[in-house]
């Protein structure tokens, strides 16, 4: 359980279990999608190993979730060019000094990238339009989103909407992907990984 204050309110933010079952029935964002998923469908897609569920509990009351699980997306250049920079920046700058028989190469072939999706996300509309789901983002979903990907070879989070941009946007995701109403916006976490790993790896 990890304890926070939101909107002037003590909450919890609780993994979903059994426990907050009772909950369920009450809880109504204004979004069928979300509604149906939290009510109906996030039990088996826990049970089957799909993703997990974290709540949010507020004066005894389900005020949000947000869903996590694993994604590849393919990235720009933009964002391939800045992760081998930092490495770089890391080896050179800090004099990593590797056996001599170690060639080592700094490359990503790739574009697409490992990140941690934020597949659901859901406010209680008697909650919306004050700031609770910005908190709920900024001191539950961002942080763990980031120690989950130190531990687990992840570099954002990423998320697809098609109604919420402008709320992702004013919280630092930036907008890879945009067709057909359709966006997709990552919340990058590279540099952050990148010390915690180079502090790790030069200890050991």
């Amino acid at each position: 359980m990890v304890e926070l204050q939101i909107g002037g309110e003590k909450c919890a933010v609780l993994p979903f279990t059994a426990s907050v079952l009772k909950y369920l029935p009450d809880f109504d964002c204004n979004e069928k999608e979300q509604n149906d998923f939290i009510r109906e469908l996030a039990v088996g897609s826990y049970l089957a190993g799909v993703n997990h569920t974290f709540v949010l509990l507020c004066d005894d009351k389900l005020v949000g979730f947000a869903t996590f699980s694993n994604a590849t997306i393919e990235t720009s250049d933009k964002i391939v060019r800045e992760i081998k920079s930092l490495v770089e920046y890391y080896i050179i700058n800090n004099n990593l000094r590797l056996p001599s028989t170690t060639n080592l190469k700094i490359e990503l072939p790739f574009r697409r990238l490992p990140f941690v999706l934020l597949g659901q996300f859901g406010i209680h509309k008697d909650y919306q339009r004050k700031g609770i789901g910005q908190e709920f983002m900024k001191k539950f979903v961002i942080p763990y989103s980031e120690a989950y990907c130190i531990e687990n070879s992840c570099i954002g989070v990423l998320v697809h909407t098609t109604t919420a941009k402008n709320f992702y946007l004013k919280l630092g995701f930036v907008e890879i992907y945009g067709k057909g109403g359709l966006s997709a916006l990552v919340y990058t976490f590279y540099s952050k990984i990148l010390e915690a790993r180079y502090k790790r790896f030069i200890q050991h």
